[in-house]
């Protein structure tokens, strides 16, 4: 099923260019070998090495009584593993290779539109300019009043979804686009796609506005006020940064980051984002090969 699905398969080609022959690169479900060779062994030795007291945060939120009364229930459920005396294996670290041009995939199948993701190194999760990507990627492709959809579904009817996501690990991240174009609109679409990402930064007619940075800030404050209002959302947050980055930012502090992002740190991060070097592109569609000029 899930080869079957071309926006699906057309991510999954696309990171295994952008991350290559490590960890990261291949796919998240594995593949039918790998499933086929597995034993319950494996799967055992895996849980032992890594679910251990080191590598687990646990938190709670909502109404739950007293610390104390938590803290027991929680020694009591994970007592095994807080007395456990097995340490943490290390873990590998990911670096980049080296990429002098856009690397590019085409998966053939008879299909009525182009599935086509676009992808581009990004930065890590601990990185502080993380803050500035936020609203650098709402500019991009991510909600209706972002470059992408304007330009490629609004204004041309290229595409009936177009959006952008940014990824951040703790070694690594990205930023993709995918899309869904008419068989006819590949070439057309990926090009103004890639003459808008190298644009950003400046340059050209496709450089970001102050206008457009005080809309982003404008739509991250809204985002993050009703994030906040779901209590999944408040301990995902709090667990994430208690993991990786050893301080938990409040509402407050999120915002007091989001507001002192000035336009020279949003074109500093897109001209280092943005360059067809970093680019992977990863089609599957009805063609026998790729001809677009980017």
């Amino acid at each position: 099923m899930y080869e079957d699905r071309p926006n699906s398969k057309a991510a999954e080609e696309c990171e295994k260019l952008l991350y290559g022959k490590t960890n990261m690169g291949r796919p998240i479900i594995g593949t039918v070998e790998s499933l086929e060779a597995m034993t319950v062994e494996e799967l055992r030795k895996y849980f032992e090495k890594w679910f251990v007291a080191e590598n687990i945060v646990l938190g709670v939120v909502g109404e739950y009584g007293s610390d104390e009364s938590m803290l027991e229930l929680i020694k009591k459920e994970f007592g095994p593993l807080i007395d456990d005396s097995r340490t943490l294996s290390k873990k590998d670290k990911f670096s980049w290779d080296v990429q002098k041009k856009p690397r590019i995939k085409l998966v053939s199948r008879k299909v009525e539109q182009a599935a086509v993701y676009v992808a581009f190194r990004g930065i890590k999760m601990t990185d502080e300019r993380r803050f500035t990507l936020e609203l650098l990627n709402i500019i991009y492709g991510d909600g209706w009043m972002s470059r992408l959809m304007r330009e490629v579904r609004e204004e041309r009817g290229w595409a009936y979804a177009i959006g952008s996501g940014v990824e951040e690990f703790s070694d690594a991240g990205s930023v993709m686009v995918g899309a869904g174009l008419p068989k006819n609109k590949l070439n057309e679409a990926v090009e103004l796609i890639t003459e808008i990402s190298v644009g950003l930064a400046g340059g050209n007619v496709w450089a970001i506005k102050d206008g457009e940075l005080e809309i982003a800030k404008d739509c991250f404050r809204g985002r993050l006020a009703l994030a906040f209002d779901k209590p999944e959302e408040v301990l995902g947050s709090a667990l994430e940064d208690t993991l990786f980055r050893e301080k938990i930012y409040s509402p407050e502090e999120i915002m007091e980051k989001i507001e002192s992002v000035s336009m020279e740190d949003i074109r500093s991060l897109a001209a280092e984002i943005f360059k067809k070097e970093n680019m992977s592109i990863a089609v599957v569609g009805d063609y026998k090969k790729l001809d677009f000029n980017i």
